[in-house]
């Protein structure tokens, strides 16, 4: 048992739960319908393990950097040893490329190119993650792009043609593409101790808390209003704009309030933020999958 706990720690809870909601929603989108099959749970766990794969190497290498900024993940704390945090990163990555297999090799070379973005992110010898701009476009390349516009394709034809996409699709990538921007400069904010030391160019550490805390606020708002705008002008054939206006609306108020009442400087304060950021990350999946049902 204590070995599941650390394994769930391993692979940052926040970042699986997100990456299930999403995946899981995409497929709700795509089929406009609750029935799953084999195909869905098939890509969710590609997806899965590739997302531990991703936050599992991160840690592997960035083991010093944790010990400032996370001392209680797994790695940084002791709770797994580095052999089998090793062991982890590869079954991880080996399950979900045989799992891509099996759903082509369209597919395969989708979540290989998460896979490489992922794992360039951390890598030493290239280390998206050493300034704010690469860190930040890996994000939202990642979260952003490929995750809505790859799952929703193979999900509604399997084809991954871009001339399919519905404008609905596009609106939703360009919020979390927004949204990703923010996951890029938030989750910075507590780490800027450990940034500083090892010479990490964070936007933190670039411009200062409250510079890095604002823009990131003003990012994500001008996704809700985008997603407002859009739900109140157009008619959608996919969704029902009506539903999705006042849902959306309301998540952005609890947005405004959530960022009013942090004050970015405390770390706790800002943990606590992020972790509301990571709910509301996932409501906003889980309006437009209702969108398309009610």
């Amino acid at each position: 048992m204590k070995f599941l706990q650390s394994l769930w720690k391993f692979g940052r809870p926040h970042t699986v739960i997100g990456s299930a909601v999403s995946v899981t929603c995409l497929y709700i989108i795509a089929n406009q319908s609750l029935e799953f099959h084999s195909v869905y749970a098939l890509a969710l766990v590609a997806a899965l393990a590739t997302n531990f794969f991703i936050t599992g190497y991160n840690q592997f290498v960035d083991v010093e950097l944790d010990k400032i900024t996370k001392p209680n993940l797994p790695l940084a704390s002791g709770e797994l040893s580095r052999s089998q945090g090793r062991n982890i990163i590869v079954i991880s990555i080996l399950i979900a490329l045989l799992s891509s297999i099996l759903l082509g090799l369209k597919f395969l070379f989708f979540i290989l190119t998460i896979s490489v973005i992922g794992f360039l992110y951390s890598w030493k010898n290239v280390y998206f993650k050493k300034h704010h701009i690469s860190a930040a476009m890996a994000i939202l390349v990642v979260r952003g792009v490929l995750v809505n516009v790859g799952f929703y394709l193979f999900f509604k034809n399997g084809n991954f043609d871009l001339n399919q996409i519905p404008v609905d699709i596009w609106i939703l990538t360009l919020f979390v593409v927004l949204f990703s921007l923010g996951i890029a400069w938030f989750k910075d904010i507590p780490d800027r101790k450990g940034d500083g030391t090892l010479k990490i160019q964070s936007l933190v550490i670039r411009y200062g808390v409250k510079r890095a805390f604002n823009l990131g606020i003003a990012t994500v708002l001008v996704g809700y209003t985008t997603v407002s705008l859009f739900a109140a002008l157009s008619d959608s054939e996919l969704l029902n704009t009506k539903f999705l206006f006042i849902g959306n609306s309301i998540a952005g108020l609890i947005f405004i309030a959530l960022a009013f009442l942090t004050k970015p400087e405390h770390r706790g304060a800002i943990q606590r933020f992020y972790k509301g950021f990571w709910v509301l990350f996932a409501l906003e999946y889980l309006l437009f999958a209702l969108a398309t049902l009610v």
